[in-house]
């Protein structure tokens, strides 16, 4: 067996600017064996190791790993190479919206505590204290970083995950706010669509589209790229109907049109008498907006226009409508997303099944409805209350908690 040797390595700058003393390493350099697949004689040189028993022990385990098959790659990979890697494979499965959170997740959040590190400098104690320092919700950056390493455990370029070990930190424990309120009770929500009414009314101008936009999200429930996707081929005013076939995402090159967000977001969605008398205000509106530019409306025109008549409405334009609204008005500010978290516990509220009002926001499963879409209402707990209350309560209309003679 070969002696492992000692060499040093280049001496590095310290956080004060002075330059540190050069650090001693081993290295292990020699003859594997030949390899089995190839019949070819197998070298390796091995370095970075702080004692010479390291640099011996990982000369053994080479060898015993091309002795029983066990495939090592030649080269040593960084988590800033394997994301790379792995980026060309996730391309090919998500769409472009979800690409660019990825990208966002690892760029702000991982790239700069674990981009430089070896795959197996990853420990299960290094990442479980980066999940317990973030300051951002922890499901995005961890499912990414876990991810890239899962794709490496594939690859046979590591033994095991170490994101599979990390016990997620407790909510209430958490370093950011979360936002509890996410939706408008059902008096807020008619209080939202009086206060639309009463603006297009006195400033048509400005917030008839704007009306439509937000009222239509509120009916409906869908998405912002859904909304900002839809043309006028997807109405049926006969049938009073809505259909869900595309949707605007952010990618690599801005917003762009393409599938919804799964397959069972595509659907159709029943519209009220009201919403579709709405909507075929708003196309008398655009189509006579649309002559004065020496146009005509078709089924292929985009239901909100944005800049120009040939473009369809930017994605942020009606979060700052939301904004605008709060800032004029006592409705409560609330994001975009809230109007689909408001549809969805109002329906609850009244009794709806959760299949359907999964279906209705295009969930795949009841799962991500229950969990994350449905509020629990104080109008619901109070009824609940009073409902187990009376349970308890005796014909002659005395509490039976109460009750001494049951105690005899």
């Amino acid at each position: 067996m070969p002696k492992p040797k000692q060499y040093t390595i280049k001496s590095k700058t310290g956080s004060t600017g002075k330059q540190l003393k050069p650090e001693k390493r081993w290295m292990i350099k020699g003859y594997l064996g030949i390899d089995p697949k190839t019949g070819i004689d197998k070298y390796t040189t091995l370095r970075g190791f702080e004692t010479a028993l390291e640099a011996s022990d990982a000369f053994d385990d080479a060898k015993y790993n091309l002795r029983h098959g066990i495939i090592q790659p030649d080269h040593e990979f960084t988590l800033d190479e394997v994301y790379e890697l792995w980026l060309k494979e996730r391309s090919n499965e998500v769409t472009s919206g979800t690409m660019l959170s990825n990208k966002s997740a690892y760029r702000n959040q991982i790239k700069d505590v674990f981009g430089h590190y070896y795959l197996d400098r990853v420990t299960p104690l290094d990442a479980q204290h980066w999940v317990n320092g973030l300051t951002v919700k922890i499901n995005g950056p961890l499912s990414v970083l876990s991810m890239i390493l899962s794709f490496a455990v594939r690859m046979g370029w590591l033994s095991s995950n170490p994101c599979r070990e990390i016990k997620r930190p407790r909510g209430s424990k958490r370093a950011y706010a979360i936002k509890k309120d996410k939706r408008y009770t059902l008096d807020e929500a008619r209080h939202f669509i009086d206060v639309l009414n009463r603006k297009a009314e006195t400033n048509p101008k400005l917030w008839e589209r704007r009306r439509v936009v937000l009222s239509l999200t509120l009916a409906t429930g869908i998405r912002r790229g859904e909304l900002v996707g839809l043309k006028w081929e997807d109405v049926d005013f006969q049938r009073h109907l809505l259909h869900i076939r595309r949707a605007v995402k952010e990618g690599d090159r801005g917003e762009e049109v393409g599938q919804t967000k799964t397959a069972s977001s595509v659907r159709t969605l029943a519209l009220t008498s009201d919403t579709t008398a709405m909507l075929a205000q708003w196309c008398v509106t655009q189509a006579r907006n649309l002559l004065i530019e020496g146009r005509e409306i078709s089924s292929a025109q985009w239901l909100f226009t944005g800049r120009t008549a040939s473009g369809h409405l930017s994605l942020c334009t009606p979060l700052s409508w939301m904004q605008d609204l709060s800032k004029e008005s006592d409705v409560r500010n609330l994001c975009l997303h809230g109007l689909r978290h408001t549809k969805a516990t109002i329906l609850a509220s009244q009794g709806v099944k959760y299949t359907s009002i999964a279906a209705i926001l295009g969930h795949s499963t009841t799962e991500t409805t229950t969990r994350t879409y449905i509020h629990p209402t104080s109008e619901g707990q109070e009824e609940v209350e009073a409902d187990y209350a009376n349970l308890f309560k005796l014909p002659s209309g005395q509490n039976l908690v109460t009750n001494n003679k049951l105690d005899e």
